[in-house]
């Protein structure tokens, strides 16, 4: 009877060091995934990112030269006001995502928020976001209204 207590004893031992071993591993692989989606995530909107900047810089250059150099021009082209509303959608999904971005890179929005206010300081960009009031995060209209501010201000300075 003894031989058989020693023996059952044994083999919970191992089955508790087994649960303890398999829930870390559990933990850091849950843990690595995470920081695998992150990742994901990050990459994606850093190619949608790249890719609306070639968007501008190549089918809109005026377009681009006004949003980051403050240049101006007169003609207001068609595919500006498409371009901007592709750039807000964008923006957009930036806005909506925010909380998960700032909780996923540490304080990452700060980046993303001073990103926008750049190329939001072009008007047509405002102009876009009045058009598409309603269909814009509260959020992303509040920021292109700061960037008209800032714009306006620093142009009567």
């Amino acid at each position: 009877m003894q031989t058989i207590d020693w023996i059952q004893a044994a083999i919970l031992g191992v089955l508790a060091v087994s649960v303890i071993v398999s829930s870390f591993f559990y933990i850091w692989h849950t843990k690595k995934l995470k920081d695998s989606v992150t990742a994901a995530i990050y990459s994606s909107l850093r190619r949608d990112e790249m890719e609306l900047d070639k968007v501008m810089l190549y089918k809109s250059p005026e377009l681009l030269r006004q949003c980051f150099i403050g240049s101006e021009y007169k003609d207001v082209d068609t595919n500006h006001y498409w371009i901007a509303q592709m750039v807000l959608n964008f923006f957009d999904n930036l806005c909506v995502q925010r909380k998960s971005i700032d909780k996923m890179a540490k304080g990452d929005w700060c980046k993303w928020e001073r990103y926008i206010l750049a190329v939001c300081a072009c008007p047509i960009f405002a102009q876009v976001a009045k058009w598409g009031k309603g269909y814009y995060n509260e959020k992303l209209l509040e920021i292109v209204e700061k960037a008209q501010k800032g714009a306006r201000n620093s142009s009567q300075s």
